[in-house]
């Protein structure tokens, strides 16, 4: 249970160090599906400070749990312009048929906050 505990009270009301955002990414790739959701959703309330994160959130989306899917993208979303290299990952999602509603969806919104943050130079909405 501690681990499935850690990604989510990872960094409460502060800024993380980089070891936690490397734990977290590391998370993202552990066998228990609830230990990589609770990593997903630790970094997407991190939003931008989840830097050295992008590729672990970007091979996430390949997981068979579609609940870490959608955490993930959610969490790409919320890193603004600095997922662009995620961007056409994110796409596949958004309109690919055979992915489930949520996760179509929240690809969408974060495709949207991709593209506004690009445009606005930088910064997540």
């Amino acid at each position: 249970m501690q681990r499935r505990e850690a990604g989510r009270t990872a960094g409460e009301g502060r800024a993380w160090a980089a070891s936690e955002v490397r734990a977290l990414a590391q998370a993202l790739g552990d066998p228990d599906r609830w230990v990589r959701e609770g990593a997903a959703i630790a970094l997407r309330e991190q939003g931008e400070g989840a830097a050295p994160a992008l590729q672990a959130l970007r091979d996430a989306l390949r997981d068979p749990d579609e609940f870490v899917r959608w955490r993930s993208v959610q969490a790409l979303g919320r890193r603004g312009a600095a997922a662009a290299p995620a961007r056409a990952d994110v796409q596949r999602h958004a309109s690919d048929p055979r992915e489930v509603e949520v996760v179509r969806a929240a690809s969408q919104r974060a495709l949207e906050r991709i593209d506004a943050a690009m445009r606005d130079g930088g910064a997540a909405r």
